[in-house]
């Protein structure tokens, strides 16, 4: 986050890093996770770890 707000007062769309920060720290939405699909999400997760797990080696 912190390349692009020195992006944007370097190009002159904000006038310092301390607007850019506190535009960045609000929060407008708010989203939470859905019960119902936590077999789903348990199973997504799962194969993500797995996945992971098996290229990790090669960092």
């Amino acid at each position: 986050v912190g390349a692009p707000m020195l992006a944007a007062v370097s190009c002159g769309l904000q006038p310092d890093v301390s607007v850019c920060a506190d535009l960045v720290k609000q929060t407008t939405l708010t989203l939470e996770p859905n019960n119902a699909n936590r077999s789903a999400y348990d199973d997504s997760y799962a194969a993500y770890r797995r996945l992971f797990d098996s290229v990790q080696p090669m960092f």
